[in-house]
């Protein structure tokens, strides 16, 4: 539904993205993840044809992103990460408009949009807060009954009843086939509700997973004291500080306890593999720390 082909853009002689190639399939929930800087918002503006690129395909549902970027536009739905929508309109005045450019008229459908997301409607947009005004925008991307749905940090500004609301949506979308393309620094809600997962640093794909897969045989320990002994033990070292030490052990548990307990510690925590581990080992050199991802 969704296919970049060798993407690139180049800003002042130097690549935003470079050779980004990804495949998404209808009905999947795809995450796309990454530090800031690392080319999500580039890869999402060529994909909408805000931005022209250098190199490279894109298309939607067969359309050429470029040259058929109208017909793209009747059958997508995006959420910027920051709304700026018309100041003085209302709320429920966006939410009519977008639909009615899409020949939606089913008003009674986008009055329980707006109580699902319980969306201040009669308030101006200038007048909302960032939570408030996400809600406008996911209602009006939601409202035209998308094909395809394109959200970048759709979750930012939130409380958390509102983001299982929208989950709950997304889930139920997916299921009818409509493919749904997420950019967020939330790991946590990309390992939940996503299919698969595309990492990208300084422009260029590191790696896609199938979280549906991603139950490794293996876990992440943090410990700290006399951590010494404990390093022949880690598969892969994500963390190595004076008396602190995170890693990722797929070995017995049995001989992981026996080591813990003829090590001198003051502190241990024993955790199942996540994207949260996969993004610190690939990032790790940023500087990323287990306690700073978002949750």
């Amino acid at each position: 539904m969704i296919t970049i082909q060798n993407l690139s853009k180049i800003y002042n002689n130097k690549y935003a993205i470079k050779d980004v190639c990804l495949n998404i399939e209808p009905g999947e929930i795809y995450g796309f993840v990454g530090p800031n800087g690392a080319g999500k918002s580039t890869t999402i503006k060529a994909l909408l044809n805000f931005i022209f690129p250098d190199e490279g395909t894109l298309s939607i549902a067969g359309f050429d992103a470029i040259t058929q970027n109208k017909d793209i536009k009747q059958i997508v739905g995006y959420v910027p990460s920051e709304v700026n929508f018309y100041p003085e309109q209302t709320g429920y005045d966006l939410i009519k408009l977008s639909a009615k450019l899409h020949g939606i008229t089913d008003f009674d459908r986008l009055n329980k949009l707006c109580d699902d997301f319980q969306v201040e409607k009669h308030k101006k947009m200038k007048a909302l807060s960032l939570g408030n005004k996400k809600k406008i925008a996911i209602v009006c991307a939601l409202a035209i009954n998308p094909k395809v749905l394109i959200m970048d940090e759709p979750t930012s500004g939130l409380d958390p009843l509102i983001q299982s609301e929208l989950f709950k949506h997304l889930k139920e979308m997916a299921q009818n086939g409509v493919t749904i393309f997420i950019s967020s620094h939330n790991l946590r809600e990309i390992q939940e509700h996503c299919d698969r997962v595309a990492f990208i640093k300084n422009g260029e794909i590191l790696k896609v997973v199938l979280l549906n897969d991603y139950r490794l045989s293996g876990k992440f320990v943090h410990c700290e004291g006399e951590v010494d002994p404990l390093r022949p033990l880690a598969q892969k070292i994500l963390s190595d500080k004076p008396n602190s030490l995170s890693f990722i052990y797929d070995g017995k548990l049995q001989d992981l306890f026996v080591a813990l307990s003829n090590t001198t510690l003051r502190d241990v925590s024993i955790e199942d593999l996540s994207i949260e581990h996969q993004f610190i080992e690939l990032y790790k050199e940023e500087g990323v720390e287990h306690d700073s991802i978002t949750h």
